[in-house]
């Protein structure tokens, strides 16, 4: 954002500080030069105490009875072309932990652009209608509804031969299918996760919960970006996975979650971890061992840093985050 001050005010400013300095020179014997003059060093604001900001805790799509003692929330995938007795088959009620509603009004497939992206559902509508009872009937415990997955990545590959990328392809869709989920549950934060933070991305005013994907090196640099276009909590879905030999990269993965521990207590904005784990997404539902995912990319080290963070924030220590060795 550029500030512009009035002409005139600026010409009397600088006559103002030209005229301090005649004084000053006149004074002292020096140089007049103001534009030349030693500046201060800039300071750099405060870090705040960390007080306990982080206070959600879950991992991708799950909802299993082992990811209790470390977690703070569940995800519940809710399928829009189920009834409601269908849907309510997955959720523990006698469970205390928190929900994010995952309810996907899009469908990915064809579209007039490619083989492959979003498309609004054009019966969304009766779609949200099939499912918002069983949120309305635990809205105590409702943390978020997530939207959507990658919005921006899908995007890349939803275009026609020689057309521009756009990262905000479906923010009129992203906007439309919130506005319906707002006008139920004004007071729920609507959540998606991006994949990175393209130079042109545009976040919708009505997502009030953004998830950022920092699997990768440029983390830190991504969170900068993102907290340039949103003032709204985001979650960090730090790295739960690897690609490639587990006994070369999990010490480097669990480092990564821990520099990402350590910044959340500096920046206030972090206020949850969403983590993602590898392979399928339904791996890591009630219906599969939390600790049998991927056997063959298991990280003892990273999943014991995941475990001891989320125990952290679920016994609310209003103090640092243990970083385990």
């Amino acid at each position: 954002m550029t500030c512009m001050g009035s002409r005139r005010r600026f010409l009397a400013a600088l006559g103002s500080a030209a005229a301090t300095s005649c004084a000053g020179a006149l004074r002292r014997g020096t140089a007049n030069n103001p534009f030349h003059a030693p500046q201060p060093d800039s300071v750099p604001a405060p870090t705040p105490p960390y007080t306990g900001w982080v206070q959600d805790f879950g991992f991708w799509l799950n909802a299993s009875p082992d990811t209790r003692p470390f977690t703070t929330f569940v995800t519940y995938a809710l399928d829009i072309d189920e009834e409601s007795s269908a849907n309510t088959l997955q959720i523990d009620d006698a469970d205390a932990r928190r929900i994010v509603w995952f309810v996907s009004l899009f469908s990915y497939g064809p579209t007039p652009r490619s083989r492959n992206g979003y498309s609004l559902r054009p019966d969304y509508v009766a779609g949200w209608n099939r499912v918002k009872d069983i949120i309305g009937a635990r809205l105590d415990r409702t943390r978020a509804i997530w939207l959507m997955d990658e919005p921006d990545s899908v995007a890349w590959g939803d275009k026609v031969p020689g057309e521009l990328y756009t990262p905000n392809l479906y923010n009129d869709d992203i906007v439309r299918a919130a506005a319906l989920m707002h006008a139920n549950f004004p007071d729920v934060a609507i959540g998606l996760n991006y994949g990175g933070v393209p130079a042109d991305l545009t976040i919708p005013s009505s997502i009030t919960l953004v998830g950022l994907e920092a699997y990768g090196d440029r983390w830190r640099s991504d969170v900068a970006a993102l907290k340039r276009k949103t003032g709204y909590p985001i979650w960090l879905l730090a790295p739960g996975y690897i690609s490639g030999d587990p006994d070369a990269l999990d010490a480097p993965t669990a480092q990564r979650v821990r520099d990402q521990v350590a910044y959340a207590h500096t920046d206030p904005q972090i206020r949850g971890f969403y983590p993602f784990l590898w392979h399928e997404d339904d791996t890591t539902t009630s219906t599969r061992d939390f600790y049998t995912v991927y056997p063959g990319g298991r990280l003892p080290q990273t999943t014991n840093v995941l475990m001891q963070v989320g125990a952290a924030i679920r016994e609310g220590r209003n103090r640092r985050m243990p970083l385990p060795g």
